[in-house]
C-alpha cells in the first residue's frame, strides 16, 4: 500500500519586476542529493483547507505579506521530494503586515529578479511556472 503524499502549496508572488522567495533555516534533502534552501513561500495544506486558503495563510506566516490567490498555475508530484505541489499565482495585496524575524523556520525573505531566480533555486523550475513567470516580465 503506497503512502499518501503530503499536499503543499507554493505562492508565486510578483511585485514590479521581482519574484518573492524565502530562505529556509534548515536545508531539506531530496532524492539525487538535491538540497533545498531557497524556495517560493508556502507549506502544507491543512485538513479541510483549499489550496487557495492554504497559500494565503502560508505566505502570511512565512513572509508577512498578504496575498490574493489568482489561479492554480500547475500541480504535480515533485520529482525530488515526496510531496504533491500546487503552484498558485498570487497578487500582492498588502506590503509587509509584520516581520517574520521570530519564525525560526525562515532565515530570509527576498525579492529577486527573474534572471536571478536560477541562482537561488536548486531544483528544476516547473515548466508551467517558468512559462507563467516569463510571460509576466
Amino acid at each position: 500500500m503506497s503512502k499518501k503524499l503530503q499536499k503543499i502549496v507554493l505562492g508565486i508572488v510578483i511585485k514590479e519586476d521581482k519574484v518573492l522567495i524565502i530562505q529556509r533555516s534548515k536545508e531539506e534533502k531530496g532524492s539525487n542529493n538535491v538540497k533545498l534552501r531557497w524556495v517560493f513561500p508556502g507549506g502544507e495544506i491543512e485538513k479541510g483547507e483549499s489550496p487557495e486558503h492554504a497559500v494565503i495563510r502560508e505566505v502570511m506566516e512565512e513572509t508577512g505579506y498578504e496575498v490574493h490567490p489568482l489561479n492554480i498555475i500547475s500541480e504535480r508530484k515533485h520529482p525530488q521530494f515526496p510531496v504533491h505541489v500546487y503552484y498558485l499565482a498570487c497578487k500582492l495585496r498588502l506590503n509587509k503586515v509584520w516581520s517574520n524575524s521570530s519564525d525560526g523556520e525562515i532565515k530570509k525573505v527576498k525579492w529577486v529578479e527573474l534572471s536571478e531566480l536560477k541562482d537561488y533555486l536548486t531544483t528544476n523550475l516547473n515548466k508551467k511556472v517558468a512559462e507563467y513567470l516569463k510571460n509576466r516580465f
